[in-house]
């Protein structure tokens, strides 16, 4: 075999390789806007579909990278498209590790299928005489007999025939006589700049002076390069990704016994470890070990993906880690079929191992999915099921799924015997927010200061404090200076000193409002504040040692929610728009509950009776509505004449700081 490996491209190949990758992926665009036009209903429609698709498409980031890679790489041999359908050359294509060489060759034949007239991927029942590209993908897996018969037929026809494979698989003797043996190249600047501009909204600054792309894998383009995130966050990820800090000692491996915030998911974890070391020891077998599975649920930026590694790291196991959305990245169903079977038997043949599967409510539930992919999603979930339970009967291994809407999981997934435990991940409380902060600035801050900034970030996630705390630090480093608490506090500015005195002091009048009827109620805990915290999110915690609320308990609340209204009218002698004008919004959340205690709990004018999810704006006949409205007004009364027996308080409170305070941006401008 020829063995032409490709040399690094110069400024003068650059170019030319850069043309050949964007050849490569607008045949990609034309052939997904082409699947469009078919599937369309009139001719104009279709073109009009077909158009927009084309110019508007971002590609999913793993065959964007694999388009520009497979565009350098031929580049030196092959200047356009049309030189390299028209070829009669055998080639092989080295794929480098970590690639999947599958759907490199995929990407090929997509790509070319346009310019060939007919491009075929592993035909199975051999060539067809429209047949004009031949690709075999993962030829080193393939059976001999079918590349032989294969090769031989497209040698007969003069067709041209390139064959992708791993980089580590032995050569089969079919494919000795290739006459170019390439490689593809690691990632450059270049590349990189093409990918951002391909996969991305927006190509960041400063990413042609990306320094040791070539470390980088499929896998960390895929983990980093996301549209939902911006640019500048991307690169700086991969850079991380290739360029990872050098841990100073084994001693800052981060176990779970480090984390703070995680709740129930961190002793279950633990007792996992207690577990898991018994049944190494043969003091335990694996059936007794009753933590094998379990879902993590929980706000984006919870820090779910990353439970899953420390969780890994405290019980000395591999993580296989993994997402739905990888699996649907696969053009047809069989791609995704094999990619979900190819991650499970990794994890198995490694077990001991925890296998963490990130957007589970990717598989939608069945009885959810109607029409023409009725029967794709029926096929993956059956799948998923038998791989859940095939895993879950082998001996140390441990399933983690991740996702932001548990009640869009199949219910069979989370049945006895497979995912049959959910576990909430909860917003940082204050302690929380505190060792997250220690964890993040390596500064042991004073419990002053640790409460002051606790204040501030009421309501952020462990990734909005991560993000806070590398602003902080980027700040300081920029500005020559020693990182130190006071440029977190500058990071942490509370918003609301933005606002005119007038706008301040009335909410603080409707926040301390709703403190002292919660005082009074017994339902001091409820009060959570943050300007990111939802107020279903207050109600939850108000009733969290309630989980069979009754009328009364629900109606304390309801009485805490309208006292910040109540205390604007006997101080202001009328009320604003804070708490109210949004869908998140406290007088939202309070029409909501009221509306579940007249039409689903029971306890309404309507008498004993459920019905249903009734959107008020809409659905509420005038009779519910009327019923919702009363029960509201009630609390509304309630608490203003709570308030008026402990005026004298709610009088000290004005003019305090309404620091902390949970408010919108909408909120804000309405105020200003």
């Amino acid at each position: 075999m020829t063995n032409q490996k490709n040399a690094e491209p110069s400024k003068t190949t650059t170019g030319a390789a850069n043309e050949l990758a964007l050849e490569l992926l607008d045949g990609l665009r034309r052939r997904v806007a082409r699947r469009l036009k078919l599937d369309a209903g009139g001719e104009e429609e279709a073109l009009a579909i077909a158009r927009k698709v084309q110019a508007n498409m971002r590609l999913p980031v793993d065959k964007a990278a694999y388009a520009i890679a497979l565009g350098y790489c031929l580049a030196p041999h092959f200047a356009t498209m049309r030189s390299l359908v028209a070829t009669k050359a055998f080639v092989v294509i080295r794929t480098r590790n970590g690639d999947d060489a599958a759907t490199v060759g995929d990407v090929l034949t997509g790509a070319a299928v346009l310019k060939a007239g007919r491009a075929v991927c592993n035909p199975h029942y051999g060539l067809g005489e429209e047949d004009r590209f031949v690709v075999l993908a993962d030829a080193g897996i393939r059976p001999a007999n079918n590349s032989v018969r294969l090769i031989a037929q497209a040698a007969e026809q003069c067709l041209p025939i390139f064959c992708t494979m791993s980089a580590d698989a032995p050569p089969p003797d079919a494919l000795a006589g290739a006459d170019l043996e390439l490689h593809l190249p690691p990632m450059t600047p270049e590349m990189l700049a093409l990918l951002f501009e391909t996969a991305h909204d927006e190509v960041p600054a400063g990413v042609l002076s990306f320094t040791s792309a070539e470390k980088l894998s499929i896998q960390n383009l895929v983990a980093h390069v996301r549209r939902g995130r911006p640019a500048a966050e991307c690169l700086s990820g991969l850079q991380q990704a290739a360029n990872p800090p050098k841990a100073a000692s084994k001693t800052t491996t981060i176990l779970l016994r480090d984390l703070a915030g995680y709740g129930e998911a961190k002793s279950w974890g633990l007792e996992l470890a207690q577990d898991l070391e018994l049944w190494r020891q043969g003091r335990l077998s694996w059936e007794e070990v009753d933590h094998r599975a379990v879902i993590l649920s929980g706000a984006p930026g919870t820090g779910k993906t990353s439970f899953a590694s420390v969780l890994a790291a405290t019980l000395k196991v591999p993580l296989v880690a993994t997402s739905v959305a990888e699996w649907n990245g696969r053009d047809n169903l069989s791609g995704a079929l094999r990619r979900m079977e190819a991650v499970f038997e990794q994890a198995m043949k490694q077990a001991p191992t925890v296998l963490f599967v990130d957007e589970l409510d990717g598989i939608s539930s069945r009885e959810a999915i109607e029409g023409r992919y009725s029967e794709y999603w029926t096929q993956i979930v059956n799948r998923m099921l038998e791989l859940v339970t095939n895993a879950l009967s082998i001996e140390g291994l441990v399933i983690v799924g991740a996702t932001n809407h548990v009640d869009r999981i199949d219910p069979a997934l989370t049945r006895s015997g497979r995912l049959d435990q959910i576990i909430q991940i909860p917003l940082p409380d204050a302690e929380a927010i505190g060792a997250i902060l220690n964890r993040y600035s390596g500064l042991d801050l004073p419990e002053k200061e640790r409460s002051r900034l606790a204040e501030r970030l009421a309501g952020s996630s462990g990734a909005d404090i991560e993000k806070l705390v590398r602003a902080a630090k980027a700040t300081a480093r920029r500005a020559g200076r020693t990182f130190s608490v006071n440029d977190l506090h500058a990071h942490a500015a509370d918003p609301l000193e933005a606002l005119p005195p007038r706008a301040r002091r009335r909410i603080s009048i409707y926040r301390n409002g709703q403190k002292i009827v919660a005082q009074v109620l017994g339902l001091a805990d409820m009060m959570v504040e943050g300007p990111h915290q939802g107020l279903r999110r207050l109600l939850a915690k108000g009733l969290s040692e309630e989980r069979f609320p009754t009328e009364e308990v629900c109606n304390d609340v309801l009485c805490v929610v309208m006292a910040g209204r109540a205390a604007e009218e006997i101080v202001f002698g009328d009320v604003s728009v804070f708490g109210a004008a949004s869908p998140d919004s406290d007088l939202a959340a309070a029409t909501m509950i009221a509306s579940d205690m007249e039409l689903k709990a029971g306890f309404g004018e309507t008498g004993v009776i459920y019905l249903g999810e009734p959107n008020p704006a809409s659905t509420l006949s005038s009779a519910a509505m009327g019923s919702v409205r009363r029960r509201l007004e009630g609390a509304l009364a309630r608490a203003s004449a709570l308030l008026l027996d402990n005026v004298e308080e709610l009088e000290a409170s004005n003019g305090k700081s309404a620091r902390g305070a949970n408010f919108s941006a909408d909120h804000l401008r309405l105020l200003n």
